[in-house]
């Protein structure tokens, strides 16, 4: 967590690449990292690709001075380790 203020210009280069996988009853929560940290780009959705128990499509955004631009990442959970695996 950023140790400033909350601004909205300082809020547009605040994302992460942190993904949190909790179990039903939040018993267990894990955190893994999904790809390289990019600042300006922040996840804005997250589904379950059907058919899978693994693969997942997401959405990032990114929303810095005016600019709008958004891009899709598709990645299996079930990697070697646990870790996510980002298939595109």
């Amino acid at each position: 967590s950023a140790q400033e203020p909350y601004t909205p210009t300082s809020d547009e280069t605040r994302g992460t690449n942190l993904l949190l996988l909790a179990s039903e009853d939040f018993s267990a929560i894990e955190v893994r990292r999904l790809g390289p940290l990019e600042p300006e780009w922040g996840f804005s959705a997250l589904r379950r690709v059907p058919g899978s128990a693994s693969v997942y499509l997401a959405v990032k955004a990114l929303e810095v001075a005016g600019r709008v631009a958004s891009k899709v990442l598709l990645f299996d959970l079930g990697g070697p380790g646990g870790e996510p695996r980002l298939l595109l």
